[in-house]
């Protein structure tokens, strides 16, 4: 029995979606994953992806499988002009992990730019983490909308700038500085200063200063010495 021909063409357009479908599962380009482990020395995570994919068994049954654990994947930290933003990576945190082009082995061993070591497209092994989308249970709360924040997750500490109005907010259980400090405007302090050495006005010590009109009784000292 002949085929009809709008059977035919609905038969190769199904066949021609099918072959698409299959390129497609096996072309990765972005997936939600979670921190398994994070080696800071290597800067690369493994990390778990989220979304489960389904596939066929023999029988022809279809079951929804995990995606085996992404090895030796490169974190990426805002990073340019000799600086670099870090922070702590723990293990469970939630991360979108971007899959490259064409393999990133030879490049992310040496640098530079190289030849490709295999010929693999958007593959599982070629991906770099970034930091971090948010499901909804994790998702970070109180979030300022008028100011940028770097902060804790749970607000405690914070540096915040506010575009508005030129202000730097910080809050903190306690900001210790390793460097010399310069101030060209006027400081007011409400709280107490505490200095566990000496205090100098212009030339004027505060623990060896000798002031000058020393008499006894009620009378009024004079100016400390230079």
């Amino acid at each position: 029995m002949p085929f009809e021909t709008n059977q035919l063409v609905n038969d190769q357009t199904r066949t021609f979606k099918d072959m698409l479908n299959a390129l497609k599962a096996g072309f990765w380009v972005t997936l939600p994953c979670i921190v398994v482990s994070y080696d800071s020395d290597k800067v690369t995570i493994t990390a778990q992806p989220t979304i489960r994919i389904p596939m066929r068994k023999e029988d022809g049954t279809i079951s929804m499988e995990e995606i085996p654990v992404l090895q030796d994947v490169p974190v990426m930290f805002t990073r340019g002009g000799g600086c670099v933003i870090t922070h702590p990576i723990n293990k469970g945190d939630e991360c979108l992990v971007v899959f490259a082009d064409r393999c990133i082995d030879l490049w992310w061993q040496n640098g530079g730019i190289q030849n490709p070591f295999d010929n693999r497209k958007h593959d599982l092994s070629d991906g770099f983490a970034l930091f971090a989308p948010q499901s909804q249970p994790n998702r970070v709360k109180n979030i300022s909308t008028e100011a940028l924040q770097i902060r804790t997750e749970d607000g405690g500490a914070f540096i915040e700038l506010n575009p508005v109005t030129n202000e730097i907010n910080m809050k903190a259980a306690k900001v210790k500085i390793d460097a010399d400090v310069e101030i060209t405007k006027r400081l007011t302090v409400t709280g107490l200063i505490k200095s566990l050495t000496d205090v100098v006005a212009k030339t004027v010590s505060l623990l060896s200063h000798l002031t000058t009109g020393v008499r006894s009784g009620p009378d009024t000292s004079g100016p400390p010495e230079q």
